[in-house]
Parts: C-alpha cells; sequence; structure tokens
C-alpha cells in the first residue's frame, strides 16, 4: 500500500557545517562535520545544540514541503511527521 516507506525512511539535510538526520521511530542525529567529520558524535539529545538541532528541523521540513514529501504534509495519511513539526511553544 504504500505506506510502509513512509515509517521506515529516513531524511536528511545539511548546511555549511552540520548534518540532520530525521528518524521516524529512532533517534534523531545531529553531527557537526567541522569538529566531527566522521559523524560519531550525536549531539541532537544534547542540551547545548537544541538550538541548532531546531534549526535544521525547519530547513528540512521547508525542504521536505518544497519537493511535495508526504511525511511534510500534516493533513495526509501518509504524514509520520513526529518530532519534525516545530510546536509554538519551542519557537
Amino acid at each position: 500500500n504504500g505506506y510502509e516507506s513512509t515509517l521506515l525512511t529516513s531524511r536528511m539535510v545539511r548546511d555549511a557545517r552540520c548534518i540532520y538526520l530525521y528518524n521516524p521511530f529512532a533517534e534523531h542525529e545531529l553531527y557537526d562535520m567541522d569538529s566531527d567529520p566522521g559523524a560519531l558524535l550525536n549531539l541532537a539529545p544534547l542540551l547545548g545544540f537544541k538550538h541548532v538541532l531546531r534549526r535544521m528541523r525547519e530547513m528540512l521540513l521547508g525542504t521536505l514541503q518544497r519537493y511535495g514529501d508526504d511525511i511534510a504534509e500534516l493533513s495526509t495519511w501518509k504524514s509520520n511527521t513526529y518530532e519534525l513539526v516545530i510546536s509554538p511553544r519551542e519557537q
């Protein structure tokens, strides 16, 4: 039915310094490629990087919407935006 691919597919975005991986049912991943080019230390769970994580999540959401990715559509049954959309409280 096509829904399984949405559940099991990660998405990734990067800027000049960081890589963010959105994993729908696992821990999100954030890496600083300047200080950790091997992407060994996941910064996503660290409080000091929440602002970077928020910025990268916003960037990924914009990219998904721009390319029409189904997981970015909140009103569709294929939506799987677990922790991807920034809540008003986080802004």
